[in-house]
């Protein structure tokens, strides 16, 4: 399975991409084919809602590091989003990515996995609820099988990560995912 994993975090080696390294260790093991695009570190604009793609072709006018993801988008079989929660909500990196899929909108309507990954330094269910709640309406609308939610709530360094339960339930769930 082509699983393409995109993180959020704009800081390397913080507790999410942890989280996401460990799914992705286990989705290499069970022999599936991940590649990882770490938004945060990428730059990405904004879609600006220019229409471009609907009224001079079948892709975005903004020229960006989108480029280099948009082929995997397309060719997923399973999509993966990993992101710390920044005041309620995933990172704006992850978010500007999610909104470009908008100029991909014909091809994510297709049949696909995904699951998502969050972590936060609150402990409280809230604090991650509205971005749980967004991805589970993206996965409605697009039609999509969800595998799967993992919220590491109370976590806030990646040392706590390690220590936690969460990097092997992330590895179990990417060892899994073709299965679900």
């Amino acid at each position: 399975m082509r699983i393409l994993l995109i993180t959020g975090s704009p800081r390397e080696g913080g507790a999410s991409s942890v989280l996401a390294g460990a799914f992705e260790k286990g989705a290499l093991s069970a022999g599936h084919e991940v590649f990882r695009f770490d938004a945060g570190l990428k730059k990405v604009a904004p879609c600006s809602v220019c229409e471009y793609c609907h009224t001079d072709g079948d892709r975005c006018i903004i020229r960006d590091d989108m480029d280099e993801l948009v082929p995997h988008l397309l060719e997923s079989e399973a999509l993966v989003l990993a992101s710390p929660i920044y005041y309620y909500d995933v990172t704006a990196q992850l978010r500007s990515v999610i909104g470009r899929f908008y100029a991909c909108r014909k091809d994510m309507h297709r049949a696909r996995t995904s699951a998502f990954l969050v972590v936060s330094g609150d402990r409280e269910e809230e604090s991650a609820a509205g971005s749980i709640q967004n991805y589970h309406a993206l996965v409605h609308r697009l039609r999509w099988r969800d595998a799967g939610v993992i919220a590491a709530r109370g976590i806030v360094t990646a040392d706590e990560m390690r220590k936690s339960e969460f990097p092997r339930l992330a590895e179990d769930l990417g060892r899994s995912i073709g299965t679900l």
